[in-house]
């Protein structure tokens, strides 16, 4: 199947990643696709699907490529429960909309292998966005707040938030330890990359990734000391 502008959406989970986001933007340049997420900044996945329903320049099938960022296998599931919610939504849009399985890694070769490949088509009776399980705010001990706004952002935040991340994955850790949330500014911007901490309401900066490993010994620490 040949596509053409308009008909190819990569969907990948953190598109602002700078380790995988030139990468990206390279690939959608040689498909003539466009670039969504379905997590975090950069062009919402129904943001883009509102755009090419709004110009009608896709006449057939529109089709979405979950391509993966630097941390492959994440998120996949998300990309067909949120195009599932804009097709429930969008009940006469100008085109058919399929996902088809996800790429190998972000280059142009493995998106068209997948392609050639079967492709499901969504038809909104797919798993929704609420869940019984997500009712309640999960049990944690710690909620840590990441700033990404535009100080912290420009001075490593993303970069910070990753560490944190693969940190917790390396002791085992999950959200029953500590709850991540990123947000827009927080303030004070001259301790950029700034975290806040609670309970305690600590605001720390500049948190590096070198500081990452010190920064969760602390918070253990703080927790048996408590007990």
């Amino acid at each position: 199947m040949t596509q053409t502008a308009g008909h190819l959406v990569l969907v990948t989970v953190d598109l602002q990643d700078p380790r995988t986001h030139s990468g990206l933007v390279r690939t959608a340049g040689e498909l003539g696709a466009v670039l969504a997420t379905v997590n975090g900044s950069g062009p919402a996945l129904v943001d883009v699907l509102d755009s090419l329903a709004a110009r009608r320049v896709v006449q057939d099938d529109a089709v979405l490529v979950p391509v993966p960022g630097h941390e492959p296998g994440t998120g996949w599931s998300w990309v067909r429960r949120v195009a599932a919610h804009w097709w429930r939504t969008h009940p006469y849009p100008p085109f058919s909309l399929s996902v088809s399985a996800p790429a190998q890694d972000h280059t142009a070769q493995a998106v068209r292998a997948c392609l050639e490949g079967a492709h499901q088509p969504v038809t909104g009776s797919e798993a929704g966005l609420t869940n019984s399980a997500w009712e309640q705010v999960p049990e944690h001990r710690h909620h840590l707040l990441l700033c990404r706004g535009p100080r912290c952002s420009a001075q490593g935040a993303s970069q910070t938030v990753r560490a944190v991340a693969a940190e917790m994955r390396r002791r085992g850790w999950g959200d029953e330890q500590i709850l991540l949330t990123q947000t827009g500014c927080l303030f004070p911007c001259n301790k950029a990359p700034v975290v806040c901490v609670h309970p305690g309401s600590q605001w720390l900066g500049p948190i590096h990734p070198v500081d990452v490993p010190s920064l969760l010994d602390d918070l253990h620490s703080a927790e048996k000391a408590e007990q």
